[in-house]
């Protein structure tokens, strides 16, 4: 859901700043206003293609900015610093973040979330499901394959959840069989390696890891023995020799061990006398226990180079060496085993491959059964949508080439006498953007539409839906249903929609009017929301092109009813100076 958006310097717009409410929000205006631009700036937002051109004149870049209740799945994690969007949602699936895309007059366009540097790809993935637009050269969900799908299987409550599991399942007992190996050669290669990496390892006998700095510490003291015998052998004279450190001590503690005004002195100097007896014993252990032994250096060389080897081989060190062998053991004692194994594993693939054919066969037969219904609902919804002669279809992939019939196209003839064909080449900006609500309704309508939030995983919920050309080319009675349509459409989703029919704006819980003023050097659109007197003369002025009294009359009338659904207005009402 969009729940703010800022634009700075995009085509006629200077400085901009809007709320968006949940619901169906409608644009209204004279025509050239800029009303499309604002969809071109959600466009913008959700990865659409960045133009230069885009940028204001004067201005160095555009920026548009825009505040999203999004998923967090559907929020990368190293850029959500998102939180909680109210009270009552649950943090651990809503959170709110801030999108941003810079367009420089020269150069490539940024994308941000959240302040976030991103690619523009990850805006699409963002946003993916969430935010749909539908109109003349917007991106349309509608017309890839996954989404027809979708909407198909959401429409007959068609459950692949089992589908998929068995999907998973034979993907990840080929992948074993492949890790298993088939080719008996390969496989005895393999066999020896692992032979001679096992007894290598093995032969080193590695029994602690920290083996290698305690070596280097020992080879460390071997290589300056004589230098620290040397040393020690002068520490233990200056400390204990005659007339040392230790005798010097020695004597003044025999001075002072009478004299009462020294006996805390003299006591101290006993403990350090104690103190240094201890470390003179120690400095004589250390020194003796030194010596200079060739032989061993060189064990310890090639002890060291032999650890250095394997960890070079197997492992940064001991202990993922010892992981290593482990995994060596597993992987030699299933290559032994081999056809065993494999029988194991052929038995398990062809029971999950009768599994698989039989759910690909349910699942392919209820999308069959279903697929005419959602065409006969889709198409009704055209015909009240201004297109009387529509005819749509719904045809799904040969089970020879897709057993489940996951290959879903929608295809339609717009026209009497043309032949159907896929939505992408035959439907206009305003065609699909009607084809797009009247699948909506189609799919709030059916028999699964209360239960299939928790049934199904619906890619159509809680979205935002933007329309722009939905009602181009109609009035009348054609009019109220588009009305009553979007009116219905937007208790679900949140709906914006660029319209110039006053039934649509009449029916809106959000009217928002863009004017544009013009001055020798420079013309700026202003939004601005209208309530009150003040969309009742926005309506009339929709209505008649002017502030009549008969124009107020019926936009009164209009809002009036509103809450009653565009239904309830009488079609000799609704037909008499509405178009």
């Amino acid at each position: 859901m969009l729940t703010e958006l800022r634009i700075a310097n995009l085509g006629v717009i200077e400085q901009l700043q809007i709320d968006i409410g949940a619901g169906l929000t409608t644009l209204t205006g004279e025509t050239g206003t800029g009303k499309t631009v604002l969809l071109g700036a959600i466009s913008l937002l959700v990865g659409g293609r960045a133009e230069a051109d885009l940028v204001r004149p004067g201005a160095l870049e555009a920026r548009v900015d825009g505040r999203f209740w999004l998923p967090v799945s559907a929020v990368p994690p190293d850029v959500n610093d998102a939180r909680p969007v109210a009270e009552s949602a649950d943090p651990a699936e809503i959170v709110e973040v801030v999108i941003s895309r810079v367009v420089p007059r020269s150069g490539r366009s940024r994308a941000y979330v959240n302040g976030h540097p991103v690619t523009v790809a990850t805006l699409a993935q963002m946003t993916s499901g969430h935010v749909d637009l539908h109109g003349q050269h917007a991106h349309q969900s509608l017309l890839s394959t996954q989404t027809q799908r979708a909407a198909l299987d959401q429409f007959g409550a068609i459950d692949t959840g089992t589908l998929a599991a068995l999907r998973a399942r034979l993907v990840a007992s080929e992948a074993r069989r492949t890790e298993l190996g088939g080719d008996e050669r390969a496989r005895a290669r393999e066999i020896d390696l692992l032979s001679f990496q096992i007894s290598e390892i093995d032969e080193a006998q590695i029994s602690d890891p920290s083996e290698p700095e305690n070596l280097a510490v020992e080879e460390e003291t071997l290589a300056d023995a004589r230098g620290h015998l040397e040393a020690g052998a002068d520490a233990l004279e200056r400390l204990t020799g005659e007339g040392a450190a230790r005798d010097l001590l020695a004597d003044m503690a025999r001075t002072l061990s009478d004299r009462r005004p020294f006996h805390v002195a003299s006591s101290r100097l006993g403990d350090l006398l104690a103190e240094l007896d201890d470390l003179g014993a120690e400095l004589r252990t250390v020194t003796e226990a030194i010596e200079e032994n060739p032989e061993r250096m060189e064990q310890i060389r090639l002890r060291r180079q032999a650890l250095r080897d394997l960890c070079r081989k197997y492992g940064d060190d001991l202990c993922e060496v010892s992981r290593y062998r482990e995994e060596a053991v597993d992987r030699l004692r299933l290559l032994s085993d081999h056809e065993a194994q494999a029988e194991l594993i052929d038995a398990e693939i062809a029971q999950q491959q009768e599994l698989l054919r039989q759910e690909s066969a349910r699942v392919r037969r209820d999308r069959v059964e279903a697929a005419p219904h959602l065409a006969a609902a889709v198409e009704q919804g055209l015909r009240s949508l201004a297109m009387p002669h529509a005819r749509v279809e719904i045809r799904i992939a040969p089970p020879e080439v897709d057993p489940a019939g996951d290959r879903v196209e929608f295809m339609l003839a717009a026209n009497p006498g043309l032949e159907s064909a896929p939505l992408h080449k035959v439907a206009s900006g305003g065609e699909l953007s009607r084809a797009m609500l009247a699948l909506r309704l189609a799919l709030h309508a059916s028999p699964a539409g209360n239960d299939r939030q928790t049934a199904l995983s619906d890619v159509f919920s809680q979205s935002t839906l933007i329309f722009d050309e939905v009602d181009a080319g109609i009035g009348g009675a054609a009019a109220v249903s588009v009305a009553d349509a979007l009116g219905r459409l937007g208790t679900q989703h949140q709906v914006l929609v660029v319209t110039h029919l006053a039934q649509v704006a009449a029916v809106a819980d959000q009217h928002l009017r863009v004017t544009k003023s013009s001055t020798d050097n420079s013309t700026v659109a202003e939004v601005e929301p209208v309530k009150g007197q003040d969309r009742v003369t926005e309506i009339a002025r929709m209505l008649s092109g002017h502030h009549t009294a008969a124009a107020v009359r019926h936009a009164k009338e209009l809002l009036s009813v509103r809450s009653a659904g565009f239904s309830a207005i009488h079609p000799a009402t609704t037909s008499t100076g509405l178009g």
